[in-house]
């Protein structure tokens, strides 16, 4: 379902956000308490550009492995050109679209292995 070639910066912005609360759910179940990407949905929607750093520091201090996620942030990294201070309402709804398509995915991938 997850569409890899599509380079709308709502939709990668919204693989983004799936890829770091999935990390973060992995990193819940290791037995840590941390809700952070959780509650940020809304800044990363509204704001991308404060939004994603913020998310991409919380991520960081994450102490699991992470090779599984950083192969694939690297790829949606690589496919931006800019994080927007504001998304325009078409991808405003490829950003939720992305979310759970990727969240899908993750989660497929998750009861696979």
């Amino acid at each position: 379902m997850i569409d890899i070639n599509n380079t709308n910066r709502g939709y990668l912005l919204g693989r983004l956000y799936a890829v770091y609360a999935h990390a973060e759910k992995h990193y819940r179940q290791c037995g840590h308490r941390f809700y952070m990407v959780e509650n940020s949905i809304e800044v990363a929607y509204r704001n991308p550009r404060i939004g994603f750093p913020r998310l991409h520091a919380y991520y960081v201090g994450f102490r699991m492995p992470k090779q599984e996620y950083e192969n694939l942030l690297m790829e949606i990294y690589s496919k931006l050109t800019d994080i927007p201070t504001q998304l325009t309402s078409e991808e405003g709804g490829a950003f939720m679209v992305a979310v759970y398509h990727q969240q899908l995915d993750l989660d497929e991938r998750s009861v696979a292995s």
